[in-house]
């Protein structure tokens, strides 16, 4: 603004000093005597200090240059100062005369141009230029010409003489005596690496600005008043606020209950977040919605600094933690809770504990009575008359050695095969299972009945078997109680024979009252 300013005021002087002016058009570029440059505004180097312009078949006398010796000493300083002045500016100053061609440049215009100020002399500022920088360039030209006053022209495109695409900004001053158009001054400024800069700052604003408006968090910012100076869609949604309805209003009252430690808590984070910012990075704080409804907000919070370094507002960024809140409160209930239960559930254990200490005592002393009638009850198992056998699974879990005996089959055999497919005769096992599997089922049937198997050596022996149903290993199985028959299917008489079912019934069913007091397990293993 202030070389602006300055070649403005210089560009006036022109206007009322005629001397000045010739000097400023033509002086600094070293035009001898005898010198020529052709094309459009032609510049014609006549009889000592005397130059004149050609621009088609318009001539008119130039003014003498700063090497005229009619000029005083005092006069050429000034000028010279003008000059150095003009060259020392970074913005671009060119002149073009009545005919709108160029016949002064300053250094700093040779650079933006990207030509040599002699190529600039002579170029014609509306014919020369390409169609495109025309367009934009001619109405600002133009308009100066016709108001014969200062106009601005921002961010126009322009195609330099070395074909460089620019956009430039400046004036142009229009030179006139007496209310008659004599030339134009133009001060300008290539803003193209600004422009570029610009629009990088403007995408990036957008980007950041669609991050801000999109992220799942509450944004809001405030000054330090607590007045909100900007929320996010998001953080207007979460509240139930419209923007026009909460900014420049005071968080307390909107967002910010009106309680009396809530209002004393936000006021201190305003006035100490410079101090300690440490401390309301993570802020958890209990918020109000428009609603009425309370919110728990993990807050990180930030003081923003102006360009003194001066803070001006509070960031302010939010999470919802309402819903963690509620349920640390429900976890510390429960802990709570379940503290007393654990209490209550102790003394019922100690209290327990007592009682089965007691019953250990009992026990040892029942189980060391039925240890030392256990071996008795062995014999009578070990040495019954009948084959006695536990079947699980379809398996021999447990058999006597009268089993053994009857089938012809050693243990081992007997407890590694499927019962039915390796004793039961093939006529019988269809019905064997059928039964086996009715008494696994809790089905009511008769307890004694008969059937053929097949021993070791091939012959057929028939078995009179009383079942039940017994608890073995904590799972179901069938206690069986088998004799041999065989005799008696084969006799014709049947004398003698009628009180023997009978005596056995009365061995079995004190086996199995036996069984209720001696775990089976225990007695068969």
């Amino acid at each position: 603004m202030l070389k602006e300013q300055f070649v403005h005021y210089y560009t006036l002087n022109l206007h009322y000093n005629p001397h000045l002016q010739g000097s400023a058009l033509i002086s600094g570029y070293g035009m001898k005597k005898g010198t020529k440059k052709t094309g459009k505004g032609n510049v014609v180097q006549g009889k000592a200090g005397e130059t004149t312009v050609v621009s088609g078949q318009n001539s008119r006398p130039a003014i003498p240059s700063i090497h005229d010796t009619t000029f005083d000493s005092g006069l050429m300083g000034r000028l010279g100062l003008y000059e150095s002045i003009l060259d020392g500016l970074t913005c671009g100053v060119w002149v073009s005369d009545r005919e709108d061609v160029i016949c002064y440049a300053n250094k700093a215009m040779e650079m933006i141009a990207g030509v040599t100020h002699q190529k600039l002399l002579g170029y014609n500022v509306l014919s020369d230029s390409s169609e495109n920088t025309i367009d934009y360039f001619r109405q600002y030209y133009q308009e100066a010409k016709k108001v014969l006053q200062s106009v601005h022209y921002s961010e126009i495109p322009v195609v330099t003489p070395a074909g460089r695409q620019t956009y430039q900004s400046g004036w142009f001053i229009p030179r006139h005596s007496n209310g008659t158009y004599d030339g134009m001054v133009c001060i300008l400024e290539d803003i193209t690496n600004q422009r570029e800069i610009k629009e990088a700052l403007i995408k990036s604003e957008a980007k950041y600005q669609e991050i801000v408006e999109n992220v799942n968090s509450i944004i809001i910012r405030m000054d330090l008043r607590g007045n909100v100076t900007f929320l996010n869609r998001f953080a207007q949604d979460f509240f139930g606020f419209r923007e026009a309805e909460i900014l420049s209003r005071n968080a307390i009252g909107t967002i910010v209950p009106e309680k009396k430690t809530a209002v004393l808590s936000f006021r201190e984070m305003i006035a100490n977040i410079g101090k300690d910012p440490e401390m309301y990075a993570n802020w958890e704080f209990e918020n109000i919605r428009k609603d009425g409804g309370s919110v728990w907000i993990l807050w990180t919070n930030k003081a923003v600094t102006d360009a003194d370094g001066k803070i001006s507002e509070v960031l302010c960024v939010g999470n919802d933690i309402t819903e963690l809140k509620y349920n640390e409160r429900l976890l510390k209930k429960c802990r709570n809770d379940l503290e007393k239960k654990v209490e209550l559930r102790t003394a019922q254990l100690l209290e327990a504990n007592k009682r089965l200490q007691h019953e250990i005592h009992e026990y040892k002393w029942i189980e060391e009575r039925l240890r030392n009638s256990e071996y008795k009850y062995r014999l009578v198992v070990e040495n019954a008359n009948e084959a006695i056998m536990v079947v699980q699974d379809g398996m021999c879990k447990y058999i006597n050695p009268k089993t053994e005996k009857i089938t012809g089959y050693p243990k081992e055999e007997l407890t590694a095969n499927p019962f039915i497919k390796l004793l039961v005769h093939p006529h019988d096992q269809q019905m064997v299972l059928g039964r086996y599997l009715k008494l696994l089922k809790g089905d009511s049937l008769p307890s004694v009945y008969s059937f053929r198997i097949v021993d070791k050596f091939g012959n057929i022996k028939w078995l009179e078997v009383n079942s039940v149903l017994i608890d073995w290993m904590g799972r179901p199985a069938s206690l069986a109680f088998c004799s041999n028959i065989t005799e008696r299917k084969r006799s014709k008489k049947d004398s003698g024979f009628s009180n023997l079912p009978f005596i056995r019934q009365r061995t079995r069913l004190s086996l199995l009252q036996r069984a209720q007091i001696i775990p089976l397990q225990r007695l068969y293993s």
